[in-house]
């Protein structure tokens, strides 16, 4: 594809903002919007062949019109909207101007109540703070994948107005409050659960009904090390166990054959990766800030790993250490270091983006140490 258009912004000065734990890849978009500058009519005599679309400046509803103007007149073909705005964002106005074409949407948005008026939707992932906007997406059953993210400190007591949302996929809780984990086993088309950080601490053993699930973030389990709830889990694909800094015991990981991403950051506890023997198609591990000082049995057993995190753990056997690597043929990225040592839970919500710290001088180490610890790559 070729490089998207950056209304108020140039693609290369565009900082990665994740959403979900993943980042953005820009070069999926065709126009992004960065600034309040109005789009000129150059850019608008290229609208339309405009079909991803990428906002991220707030201008807020009651100036739209600068997005709208250059849409209007045009026969726009847009089918895919990102949304990433601290403000929300009115979800009547986009319908308005593109709800006939739109197949993607992600955004928060003042209300939910115009989502059955886009009658191509494929894929809707949305925010909200009052949980009684969930109820319009009933309003959209044949849209196959529905992702629903609550706002941080968000209190879920009625937990039913989730359950009856159709083809819900992917649910993110984090650092919210529930009171229990027990309607998410009646949830079946879910497949990405996100529960980190909670606001109260409640059992996970609910899980253990959820074998339907492929992704899985549950970092930030300070007072608890017991994951044999885990075991039937043998779909998962992708697990975070950040910040359970007890955890000491991963044996009931050797039933996640299929697991390719674990995320393992700050369980300063841990020391015995064996068990891991059994997860062959282990692409991604993060050990960073653990207690493992041998690696070999993952380099027997795992040859597709492809990224290694060991930063912030004890010294290693140097030679023992090689010997292990050499045997990775897909190995693409190593990471070694020392850094000071983060709080724990202060990591749980980091993004996916990556500082490239190695490459710096040594007058920026400092700087770039801050930097790391706040840009880690989380699971996903």
């Amino acid at each position: 594809m070729d490089e998207p258009l950056a209304a108020g912004g140039t693609v290369a000065s565009l900082l990665p903002l994740p959403i979900l734990g993943r980042c953005l890849d820009y070069l999926q978009y065709d126009l992004i919007i960065t600034s309040p500058i109005l789009v000129s009519r150059h850019w608008a005599q290229s609208l339309f062949h405009v079909q991803n679309l990428l906002i991220q400046y707030d201008f807020g509803a009651e100036n739209f019109h600068r997005i709208a103007n250059p849409f209007l007149g045009k026969r726009n073909c847009i089918r895919s909207i990102d949304i990433y705005t601290e403000l929300p964002v009115s979800l009547s106005q986009i319908v308005e101007l593109f709800g006939k074409t739109l197949q993607y949407l992600r955004g928060r948005f003042d209300s939910l109540a115009q989502v059955c008026n886009l009658p191509k939707i494929r894929n809707l992932n949305v925010y909200a703070g009052d949980l009684l906007e969930v109820r319009y997406l009933y309003n959209v059953p044949t849209c196959p994948l529905v992702n629903f993210v609550a706002d941080d400190e968000l209190e879920v007591t009625q937990v039913d107005i989730l359950t009856a949302i159709p083809n819900l996929v992917a649910l993110n809780l984090s650092r919210t409050s529930i009171p229990s984990l027990d309607f998410i086993a009646t949830i079946h088309p879910l497949r990405e659960l996100h529960i980190a950080d909670l606001i109260s601490p409640i059992s996970l053993s609910a899980l253990s009904r959820c074998v339907w699930l492929t992704e899985l973030n549950v970092a930030v389990r300070d007072d608890d090390n017991d994951i044999r709830w885990i075991s039937p889990l043998v779909n998962l694909t992708i697990l975070s166990l950040r910040c359970w800094t007890t955890l000491t015991d991963i044996k009931p990981l050797e039933n996640l054959i299929n697991l390719e991403t674990l995320d393992c950051c700050q369980c300063t506890d841990l020391a015995d990766v064996s068990p891991l023997s059994s997860c062959s198609r282990l692409q991604y591990l993060n050990l960073r800030a653990t207690s493992v000082v041998d690696i070999t049995i993952v380099s027997q057993c795992c040859p597709l790993l492809r990224t290694l995190d060991l930063r912030d753990t004890p010294p290693v056997n140097h030679i023992t250490f090689i010997k292990a690597c050499s045997v990775l043929e897909n190995l693409e990225q190593i990471r070694l270091g020392n850094g000071p040592r983060r709080k724990s839970g202060s990591i749980a919500s980091e993004s996916n983006t990556e500082t490239e710290d190695e490459d710096q001088e040594e007058d920026e180490e400092d700087t770039d140490d801050e930097e790391d610890d706040a840009d880690d790559e989380p699971i996903g």
